[in-house]
């Protein structure tokens, strides 16, 4: 989703999906017409239960990100429910998700300071 900073609507997923554009790229806010760019962003990884209301978000918007051309996963857990990581306490789920939510950040500081110590001279 990308919001237009003149009428501060969202923009219909669909519509950037229609349009096929790539990081840089410009479309026009379908509410006002205002120029928007796509932008890029950090590497995704998005965690959905199979059963909450926001599985179809969660897929439109782990599309849009790839047709932008950045890095995303997407993981949906069955018979998982909106924010069980929440419940880590009492869901080996829970306790599984935030393992791998912390296994995901770990790889990426480490692959972010080998990138900068090829950097430096």
């Amino acid at each position: 989703m990308q919001r237009c900073p003149e009428c501060e609507n969202d923009v219909d997923v669909e519509e950037i999906e229609a349009l096929e554009l790539d990081a840089g790229e410009t479309f026009n806010c379908s509410a006002c017409g205002t120029e928007l760019k796509i932008v890029s962003i950090a590497p995704l990884t998005i965690f959905v239960g199979a059963t909450e209301a926001l599985l179809d978000d969660a897929i439109a918007l782990a599309r849009v990100a790839g047709l932008a051309d950045v890095s995303v996963r997407l993981e949906i857990w069955p018979s998982m429910f909106h924010i069980w990581p929440n419940y880590h306490q009492v869901l080996a789920q829970g306790r599984q998700a935030v393992a791998r939510a912390g296994r995901l950040l770990r790889e990426a500081v480490e692959a972010n300071e080998i990138a900068d110590r090829s950097v430096k001279p």
